[in-house]
């Protein structure tokens, strides 16, 4: 049986913060970083870490 692996929150955050700046510098816009945010882990996420 496999164990699920589990990263600490701060970790989590922290990629993807850097995979939201990555995303916004690749030439994306706001709204469509929201998008790919929200759909990928939620509107949570999205309005935590995203601004429209």
């Amino acid at each position: 049986m496999s164990k699920k692996r589990v990263i600490a929150e701060e970790v989590f955050d922290a990629m993807l913060d850097q995979a939201i700046e990555e995303l916004k510098l690749s030439g994306l816009d706001a709204g469509e970083v929201f998008s790919i945010v929200e759909e990928n882990f939620g509107v949570a996420y999205a309005r935590r870490f995203c601004r429209q």
